[in-house]
């Protein structure tokens, strides 16, 4: 899902996007956007850089931006997702950035994945292709 926003800003100068996915090479590719690949050990079921070394490489860069995407969002709020080894890196973003944003279509509403990442009350706010209202935990 966080891929999709790429080619809104494909065309845009002065943009630097740090991931540790690298399809987004593949999709920027010929575009004037820098992008910077965190390092670390590749995931080929994930096609992304996971581990020590990439959690390393996040903790010492600072974003405008953060926008990231998860496998789920509870009906209480709660992002989760199934890739453990990505949790850390997105919560050091999170940490490290201005502002943040979950980007997600309403197939991933009201749904809990395997590992809790962060609140929706952490982000700055959700961009999706419906409108999201949360309940209540209680």
């Amino acid at each position: 899902t966080a891929r999709r926003i790429l080619k809104y800003i494909r065309d845009k100068k002065s943009i630097r996007i740090i991931t540790n996915n690298v399809r987004v090479l593949a999709e920027l590719e010929g575009s004037d956007v820098m992008v910077y690949l965190t390092g670390g050990k590749y995931s080929d079921k994930r096609e992304c850089l996971i581990g020590r070394m990439a959690e390393e490489q996040i903790m010492t860069v600072y974003a405008d931006k953060f926008f990231f995407s998860a496998r789920a969002v509870s009906a209480w709020g709660e992002i989760t997702d199934i890739s453990e080894d990505e949790i850390g890196l997105r919560r050091m973003m999170l940490k490290n950035s201005r502002k943040s944003y979950f980007l997600c279509d309403s197939s991933k509403l009201d749904s809990v994945s395997s590992f809790h990442l962060f609140d929706v009350e952490e982000t700055d706010g959700i961009i999706c292709d419906c409108e999201v209202k949360f309940e209540s935990r209680t």
